[in-house]
């Protein structure tokens, strides 16, 4: 669903379940199709496919809701990235 930055590992959130694995937010932003995995926060990489709803907040960023019902902060910096 998607990847988080900790440190110098990965966290890929699937589901339920969580992997950590080392690597860059960087590389795997790199790696991955930028049409379906896009870059929502410093810190995180989304699965386009998973977002249910996108609600503006004040100040120009954005709370992505996933078809799980997770809720991740879309950055401002990283607006213009998520259509």
């Amino acid at each position: 669903d998607w990847f988080e930055a900790d440190g110098n590992y990965l966290v890929l959130h699937a589901g339920d379940e969580t992997f950590r694995t080392r690597g860059t937010i960087v590389a795997i932003e790199q790696a991955l199709d930028p049409r379906q995995f896009v870059r929502i926060h410093r810190r995180r990489v989304v699965n386009m496919d998973r977002v249910r709803e996108l609600q503006p907040l004040p100040g120009g960023d954005g709370l992505l809701t996933l078809r799980n019902g997770h809720t991740l902060r879309l950055s401002r910096t990283f607006r213009a990235r998520v259509r």
